[in-house]
């Protein structure tokens, strides 16, 4: 009997370090995991990658899903990049150069059409960086993303692109105590009277945000 009690208690030990082991190992994976989400990159290359990644300031962190695999890719080698969140939503991120810079920026793809692209980025504020390179500074059209936003907001800030053209021209967020957005929506689309006399009229206004103005653009103007 005693013989068979010290086994059991073997038998015992060994299982609780055997579960534990395996917890700790869930639990590395699942830290080392966090904040990168379900993702398909398609390089210019042609190539395809499956796996986990999260945008970074200038470069997407890709780990492949069995872990052998873990590189940082620079943007201007990534044709486009789908994005899993855990609401199941699919976001579509592409690269593109400014007008103003040679760096590659990831945009989120929100309106497609014949004639114009509209695209953004998101920057939560307070807090120090956005996760997501606008590519722009303070001085690059004289304002930033998020320069005269309160803090606790999410600031929206667009870009457009039409077929035609090879880098996106920054348009710029909304900010009530600056027209700079404004001015750049009507000087972008001048070529659409119809459009612009709807911006000079406030039927379009610019804190509703661009999403209108560009499916407006696709419908109405060439």
């Amino acid at each position: 009997m005693p013989n068979l009690a010290a086994n059991y208690l073997k038998y015992r030990r060994h299982f609780m370090i055997s579960r534990l082991l395996l917890f700790f190992s869930i639990l590395t994976i699942s830290i080392g995991n966090a904040q990168m989400n379900h993702s398909l990159i398609v390089l210019k290359s042609g190539d395809s990658l499956n796996g986990f990644g999260k945008i970074k300031f200038d470069s997407f962190k890709y780990k492949n899903y069995a872990g052998t695999d873990k590189r940082e890719i620079d943007f201007s080698q990534i044709k486009l990049v789908k994005i899993k969140k855990p609401d199941n939503v699919t976001e579509v991120y592409k690269f593109f150069q400014t007008t103003n810079s040679d760096k590659f920026v990831a945009v989120l793809e929100v309106v497609s059409g014949n004639n114009v692209e509209l695209y953004c980025t998101y920057s939560n504020y307070p807090g120090m960086g956005t996760g997501i390179n606008t590519g722009m500074s303070a001085g690059g059209m004289g304002m930033g993303a998020g320069i005269g936003m309160s803090g606790g907001n999410t600031v929206t800030y667009y870009f457009a692109k039409r077929p035609s053209e090879e880098k996106l021209t920054a348009l710029g967020n909304y900010n009530p105590l600056s027209s700079t957005l404004r001015e750049n929506v009507l000087k972008y689309f001048s070529d659409c009277k119809a459009l612009t006399d709807k911006v000079e009229n406030k039927d379009f206004r610019m804190r509703s945000g661009l999403e209108q103005v560009a499916a407006f653009y696709n419908e109405n103007c060439n």
